[in-house]
């Protein structure tokens, strides 16, 4: 048989085919702080106001129409609610892309917020 392969990042069946986590499609609001932190920009506070697109096991998505200067690598600390609960979780920006002008950022869980009691709990609410 003849079958055409998918050609990874030119589809978007592509990049779900590959995750190791199953990513939870949510719309929570994100109105909270973010901190980031760099070598070579060293530490900052931002207040965010966006929405968690998605979120899984290994990190998450969310999108904003501000511009935050953050790059590839940085380390951030995200604070949001769930249920009436304030939640932290850290992990690193993967990857960012501007769209109509709303900001797509991509984060990956560190290894800690990856195993903790926390963020299992809401993905468990979620199935």
């Amino acid at each position: 048989m003849n079958q055409k392969r998918p050609v990874y990042g030119t589809s978007s069946s592509s990049t779900t085919d590959r995750r190791a986590h199953y990513r939870y499609n949510i719309h929570q609001e994100l109105c909270s702080s973010i901190e980031s932190f760099s070598l070579m920009k060293g530490r900052h506070l931002y207040d965010l106001h966006g929405y968690i697109n998605n979120i899984s096991q290994g990190g998450l998505k969310f999108t904003t129409k501000q511009e935050i200067p953050f790059v590839t690598e940085d380390i951030v600390n995200i604070i949001f609610s769930w249920k009436h609960q304030e939640y932290v979780f850290t992990g690193k920006v993967v990857w960012k892309a501007l769209d109509s002008g709303v900001y797509n950022i991509g984060i990956a869980f560190g290894r800690e917020t990856k195993k903790s009691e926390a963020l299992l709990n809401i993905l468990e609410d979620l199935k």
